[in-house]
């Protein structure tokens, strides 16, 4: 057995009180405060650029670590770290070099509880939400202005006004996650005025709904019994919730000329079809992305030399997917989501499982999907590569 082996190196740090899962939800949750904080307005002013590509450099040596240590080099694990090829890949390819940070995260999570993940997701995106709020209130943190003549919206101290909004969908479904059978009227009061505040100060429809909608649902999970056997007959239709979702706004994307009834969900959908269109059209779908300058709201507002007609930001987490990063990537995240689904429904876990076709559900119209400093739901893809089957017991004769 040599000096540097998995098994050498992990008795080494066990002597000092390090084990492997320390070592990664340490730099998973350094990575995750990183991230936060890159999404404040004063953060581009405070960091120089080698602080940012130093505090993603040490999260992602120590979660290479904890890997290192488990590792067992099974096929599983192979097909793990041929996913972090492919996202390293299409993140050089793309410029989107955070792809490359996520596949890491989620193949070295597949060793762990993924309901201590959400718990960690929750201590930090919690804290340092009432902390830039507080220090908004304050005015240590500038409040952006994206109000038009139509809509009323500040960012609370964040870049971009949907910030806030999109994370506590995220949070709201983290804690029901996490509560289980515990979320009562109470938590489901709570969130709701919580999220109808945010709904109130940012204007931001999508995940307003659907964080509503998604609190009737525990609600009524946990508090009537012929709901739940009904949730548990239908949620097998929806696994393929990816595979739909994605399918059905690529489809109309790429057929908006074609059709008259997609212009019907593109006024639906505030435009979204069509710039997914655009996209598409000028700029092709390559095997492993490009490389192109998005222009969002958020651009325009800060540098006045662009002008409004330059917006081509796609919103779509699918359709963004697939024009920047490319179709084998698109294809591969999408069957391994797919299967993801697979197996959460085998664990007959209906809180995850609804917070996954929400998800589905959510990325037709928001691109949040690979962003893990919004959400750590796509970190269930490591259940993908974990060694060891889930629930799966033995039969007696």
């Amino acid at each position: 057995m040599g000096l540097f082996s998995p098994a050498s190196l992990r008795d080494g740090f066990q002597k000092k009180g390090l084990t492997s899962e320390r070592l990664f939800f340490s730099s998973y949750v350094v990575w995750l405060i990183f991230f936060f904080m890159s999404s404040l307005t004063m953060f581009d002013y405070w960091f120089p650029g080698l602080f940012f590509i130093v505090m993603r450099a040490i999260p992602l040596l120590g979660l290479a670590l904890s890997e290192y240590l488990n590792t067992t080099f099974s096929k599983k694990s192979l097909c793990g770290y041929a996913f972090i090829v492919l996202s390293a890949i299409v993140a050089y390819v793309s410029g989107d070099y955070y792809l490359f940070d996520i596949s890491v995260i989620i193949v070295a999570s597949r060793h762990y509880e993924f309901e201590k993940i959400v718990k960690a997701f929750l201590v930090v995106t919690v804290s340092l939400t009432f902390i830039t709020i507080f220090a908004t209130h304050l005015g240590l943190l500038q409040n952006r202005d994206f109000s038009s003549i139509d809509r009323s919206r500040r960012a609370w101290g964040f870049k971009y006004a949907t910030f806030l909004a999109h994370l506590l969908f995220f949070i709201t479904m983290s804690f029901a996650i996490v509560l289980k059978e515990k979320f009562n009227y109470y938590h489901a009061l709570i969130l709701f005025i919580v999220n109808l505040w945010i709904f109130a100060i940012t204007d931001t429809r999508n995940p307003f709904m659907l964080a509503t909608l998604y609190i009737v649902f525990v609600y009524y999970y946990n508090s009537f019994e012929y709901f739940r056997e009904l949730c548990l007959k239908v949620a097998k239709l929806l696994t393929p919730s990816f595979i739909l979702t994605s399918c059905f706004i690529a489809f109309l994307s790429l057929t908006y000329k074609i059709f008259g009834f997609t212009h019907f969900f593109d006024k639906l959908l505030t435009g979204r079809i069509y710039l997914g269109h655009e996209a598409i059209r000028v700029h092709g779908i390559q095997p492993f992305g490009q490389d192109l300058n998005m222009v969002g709201y958020a651009t325009l507002r800060s540098n006045h030399q662009i002008t409004d007609n330059s917006y081509n930001y796609i919103d779509s987490s699918y359709l963004q997917m697939l024009v920047l990063h490319g179709w084998i990537y698109f294809i591969a995240l999408i069957s391994l989501l797919t299967y993801t689904m697979v197996l959460i429904y085998r664990k007959k876990n209906m809180y995850l499982f609804a917070a996954m076709v929400l998800l589905a559900i959510h990325s037709m119209v928001d691109p949040q999907l690979t962003m893990l400093w919004y959400s750590p739901l796509l970190i269930t893809i490591g259940m993908v590569f974990k060694d060891t089957p889930l629930n799966v017991t033995k039969k007696t004769r």
